[in-house]
């Protein structure tokens, strides 16, 4: 384990060091946003589990007078979900606790914090990626490997037909326009989540509406911009697959031998949700501070720990569905 240990300051007359903390990359989070949120009861279990109803079919047969007709049964689709416990620790020694003009201890705080988040969110990106219905960046590709291509605006309707047929729910409602001059109206649809790397790709796609042109409503967290009935959502924390794709040729983001195939999830509403367990909605960091006999007799460390209890579930995995494209390097 590595420990946050005191260095002797070496002051010179002309250095002041400022007691104030440079600002640093923070977490984007926003799958949580979009997720059908559950909870877990306190000592009940460590999975949840869940009903739907299988639809009836169709049947056209007319009735025959005084036959009585077959009985169909009622079912249901059984779905279980299991939590996971996650934790971190951070370990600061105790002659930086009290001689340093660094606050480690108080600072370790927040930025725990913002680790549990970041954790949560790459656990949810992995779980939508994992998705069975797929679709590559042109109909000729079957695999990852051969992703060369950039996203257009025919995947993306491609992607949508099999939502429409799988009547899944959309997100947005139709919007009609805004009093402003220059602005658009938009139709009710999904979301598609991915990277900010595809920002220049959607705006060279025909029919793309940036949110400044939208007309009247409200913006989804983190919303780019719309494309026909999906709303695009882009953040720098939807991972691509680094160096997955076919071989590159310079033109699209890859890591010098083979493209980056970047992900977009359309997702329609409630296809996926996400699992904390009760009390656990708001997680403080612990910090023990004071000696420990065996592990630390003579109080050398200071701990600042944090535990939780997370999961994300595709719910139906008919309601979302994954894109496999490369985004242009210099466009």
């Amino acid at each position: 384990m590595t420990i946050a240990t005191y260095g002797n300051p070496a002051q010179a007359t002309n250095v002041f060091h400022k007691v104030e903390l440079l600002k640093h990359a923070g977490p984007i989070v926003c799958l949580d946003k979009y997720a059908k949120s559950f909870t877990l009861p306190l000592n009940k279990s460590d999975t949840i589990s869940m009903d739907r109803l299988v639809p009836f079919g169709y049947d056209t047969t007319e009735s025959t007078e005084g036959v009585v007709p077959e009985s169909v049964s009622i079912d249901y689709e059984n779905l279980q979900w299991a939590i996971k416990e996650y934790e971190h620790l951070v370990r600061v020694s105790t002659k930086k606790f009290r001689l340093s003009e660094q606050a480690a201890v108080k600072d370790a705080a927040p930025l725990q914090a913002e680790f549990m988040r970041n954790v949560n969110e790459l656990l949810g990106w992995n779980e939508l990626k994992s998705g069975t219905s797929v679709f590559y960046d042109t109909a000729a590709h079957t695999a990852s490997s051969q992703v060369d291509t950039a996203l257009t605006l025919g995947r993306i309707r491609k992607a949508t037909r099999t939502l429409d047929d799988a009547k899944a729910r959309h997100y947005t409602s139709v919007n009609k326009g805004g009093v402003n001059v220059g602005t658009v109206p938009t139709e009710a649809g999904y979301v598609f989540l991915g990277h900010t790397n595809s920002k220049s790709d959607f705006r060279n796609m025909p029919g793309f509406i940036p949110c400044a042109e939208k007309g009247a409503g409200k913006t989804l967290p983190y919303e780019f911009g719309v494309v026909e009935d999906v709303t695009i959502v882009l953040t720098p924390q939807l991972f691509p697959g680094y160096g997955l794709g076919a071989a590159t040729d310079g033109t699209k983001l890859g890591n010098g031998v083979n493209n980056d195939v970047y992900y977009g999830v359309i997702v329609g509403m409630e296809s996926f949700g996400s699992l904390t367990l009760a009390g656990f909605d708001s997680v403080q960091p612990t910090i023990l501070d004071g000696p420990v006999k065996g592990a630390d007799p003579t109080n050398k460390f200071v701990d600042i720990g944090v535990l939780w209890y997370q999961a994300f579930k595709i719910l139906n995995e008919n309601w979302l569905t994954r894109l496999e494209y490369a985004v242009t390097a210099n466009p």
